[in-house]
């Protein structure tokens, strides 16, 4: 197995501003699936990387390398999102509302912003994917969706 340490860090594509709550700016990382830019002719689809961190901690640049390496190698575009932690967010509620604005802007401002760098993304069906507390609210997320399709 190939010891993470020794290889250079990954570094983002591009970095983009999803929204802003008063004087704090939320951020998100996107990883391209090529070291050169539109080297794919057909749409990428999209994985969405949600972070650990207890709700309190952690932030987008803190991934699996193996896991990003394993959705690049499929020619996944990867979104990698900050969102608000406590205390300054409340617990649950405002960082779901955060990440549900990011998947917003996913489908409707990333297409173009990535059209201008050379990438077709696949908005349609986005693979969400998260670490620990980040894996609930991409559970939560799903799940809020649901029942707001079911009412």
């Amino acid at each position: 197995m190939d010891d993470d340490r020794k290889k250079p860090p990954m570094e983002p594509s591009l970095t983009y501003t999803y929204k802003q709550v008063e004087n704090t700016i939320i951020n998100l990382d996107v990883f391209s699936p090529s070291k050169r830019y539109g080297a794919c002719n057909i749409p990428s689809p999209v994985m969405l990387f949600i972070h650990g961190g207890a709700w309190i901690g952690g932030n987008r640049q803190e991934f699996s390398r193996p896991v990003y390496e394993e959705f690049l190698s499929h020619e996944f575009v990867i979104v990698s999102t900050d969102y608000r932690l406590v205390p300054e967010s409340s617990f649950v509620n405002g960082q779901l509302e955060d990440i549900r604005d990011v998947e917003t802007w996913i489908k409707t401002e990333m297409p173009s912003k990535l059209k201008d760098h050379g990438f077709d993304v696949q908005t349609e069906q986005i693979v969400v994917v998260g670490g620990s507390a980040g894996a609930l609210l991409a559970l939560l997320t799903k799940i809020n969706r649901a029942n707001e399709l079911a009412a």
